[in-house]
């Protein structure tokens, strides 16, 4: 289904940013913002603008909290670290008009290295690729976990990014749970997710399910696989939902037996996929740890 029209146009957010070029191509859109590459005396970044929320109060007398949910609290954890492997705010968010109405605004950083949704396209990565790429999600796990007590629930390769050094982030903290705020679902649903890529409690109402870090873990343990292997550990195209959730329960370490990389690397793979939570590690950073990482 096409987004409806933007309520301001190309030359109304230029005039609101005068500080920045910004390129007239939206860079992407969703359901609440839309981004677009901007440049800063050279410099590149990512504006977003939440476009469905115009605000109706002076700027000054503006409150955070006051626009949806998702919103304001994947701002609330852009700003929770400061881990490179995490998306961070380049600036305080800003209230600017633009046309006739005003509108939330923030910058972020623009990864040119593209997605590993796009690197996966290509077949597997190299182990070494693969071992770097669950470390550093290991890593955000961790910071987001410890302190701020968030589970982001929603990593998929889509969300992962690749700085110009090759660093992988963590983007999109939208269907992030806040487990020191008050939740946002109804307890009688099961968690936000994507499908493809979520740990068996997600499909459990919310009242019943456990989500913390060993969710996370669950869903790194995915990636990792599909970035050792170049393909998922249970989904393909002819695959029933039922036969899925039957792979996922029963899986076993020893599919990755004949996969490439360390055997370190694929054991903790095959622990992050345990189908229940009392089976993978008992803290954020044990993976790391098993993996030779300093803490």
């Amino acid at each position: 289904m096409p987004f409806p029209q933007l309520p301001f146009t190309t030359e109304e957010i230029a005039a609101a940013f005068p500080e920045l070029t910004i390129e007239e191509t939206e860079l992407g859109r969703g359901s609440f913002k839309v981004a677009y590459t901007a440049y800063n005396n050279g410099e590149v970044r990512v504006l977003k603008i939440i476009n469905s929320f115009p605000i109706l109060v002076d700027p000054e007398d503006f409150d955070l909290s006051s626009i949806p949910d998702r919103i304001s609290r994947e701002i609330a954890g852009m700003t929770a670290t400061s881990c490179p492997h995490l998306v961070t705010l380049m600036g305080e968010p800003q209230v600017r008009q633009i046309g006739s109405a005003s509108y939330l605004t923030y910058e972020e950083p623009l990864y040119p290295g593209g997605t590993l949704e796009d690197r996966l396209a290509q077949g597997a990565l190299t182990p070494e690729d693969a071992r770097a790429l669950v470390v550093a999600l290991l890593k955000a796990c961790r910071a987001l976990w410890s302190g701020p007590g968030i589970v982001h629930r929603d990593i998929k390769p889509g969300n992962i990014v690749y700085s110009d050094e090759g660093t992988p982030v963590l983007l999109d903290l939208g269907l992030a749970l806040y487990t020191t705020m008050s939740s946002i679902t109804d307890s009688g649903l099961s968690s936000p997710r994507t499908d493809r890529y979520a740990a068996p409690e997600q499909f459990e109402l919310r009242r019943q399910a456990k989500i913390d870090f060993r969710t996370d873990h669950y869903l790194i343990g995915i990636v990792g696989f599909e970035a050792l292997s170049g393909r998922h550990p249970f989904w393909d195209p002819s695959v029933t939902l039922d036969e899925y959730f039957n792979r996922m329960q029963n899986f076993s370490p020893t599919a990755l037996n004949t996969l490439p990389g360390d055997e370190d690397l694929r054991s903790v793979i095959g622990r992050l996929l345990a189908p229940k939570p009392y089976r993978r590690y008992r803290t954020s950073e044990g993976p790391l740890v098993e993996l030779g990482v300093t803490i």
